[in-house]
């Protein structure tokens, strides 16, 4: 059975090499036909009531081409421009989890400490949660957006987050049993980063991850910008509005 297996695996093997070698490198698009082809995909946005987006093509790190759809804010008759801010939504954990496994590198942090040993005044149930858990979304922690009071003041900050969920008594399962994708955890490693440098967490991201200067552009807010980010709609019963968990939007390492 085990050489019949093999047998199968190189001849699936050959198929591969004998396909990709018949494959010609495909010639370059013109800036004009990358144009059209991308108003095409994105034509359902491209109307007068339509909540907007852009598209940015780099090569070699400059922008190649860049297009603008639909408006800004459904509220006023502004369109998006190449200047309109977006929100990355969870994109963002990939840096988070980024500078927390740098600190692990530099021997700052270690995969097993648990959120008691680095915030004393956890709950006793922070024994334990270990970094380990937050990082692979094992850790139990309950979704702060669920503990929120309905009159919070504003955007929460990672801060928030960490102070709520603080005072919580116990976890959804015991951390590492079982996965529940989590927002609050992730802003926990956040305050992971601040409580062990003593900087902000988006200045360890400028100084460490948004380094190369293609990266400069890079908007990193410490304050909610003046016309604020545009937030992704959902097209509900013939109406664009915002998902329900995107009511209250939270901070930089979780979107």
């Amino acid at each position: 059975m085990r050489n019949k297996t093999i047998k199968h695996m190189h001849f699936i093997l050959f198929l591969l090499a004998f396909s990709t070698a018949k494959l010609a490198p495909a010639a370059p698009l013109s800036r004009d036909d990358l144009s059209r082809q991308i108003d095409r995909l994105m034509a359902k946005y491209d109307h007068p009531d339509s909540p907007g987006a852009s598209v940015a093509i780099y090569r070699e790190q400059t922008v190649y081409l860049y297009k603008n759809y639909g408006l800004r804010d459904l509220e006023s008759p502004a369109s998006v421009t190449s200047e309109t801010n977006f929100r990355t939504a969870s994109l963002t954990k990939a840096f988070t989890a980024t500078a927390i496994m740098q600190l692990v590198e530099n021997d700052q942090l270690s995969l097993d400490q648990n959120l008691k040993n680095i915030f004393p005044g956890f709950a006793n149930y922070g024994k334990k949660v270990k970094v380990k858990h937050l990082l692979s979304h094992t850790s139990g922690l309950r979704d702060y957006e669920d503990l929120m009071p309905p009159n919070y003041p504003g955007q929460i900050t990672d801060a928030g987050v960490l102070d709520i969920i603080a005072k919580e008594r116990s976890t959804y399962f015991n951390p590492g049993s079982e996965f529940r994708y989590s927002n609050t955890g992730y802003a926990v490693l956040a305050e992971i980063v601040t409580k062990l440098l003593g900087i902000n967490f988006h200045e360890y991201l400028d100084q460490n991850i948004f380094t190369p200067p293609w990266h400069d552009g890079k908007r990193r807010f410490r304050k909610w910008p003046k016309h604020g980010i545009r937030s992704g709609l959902r097209l509900l019963n013939k109406k664009w509005g915002l998902p329900a968990h995107r009511s209250k939007p939270n901070q930089r390492s979780t979107g």
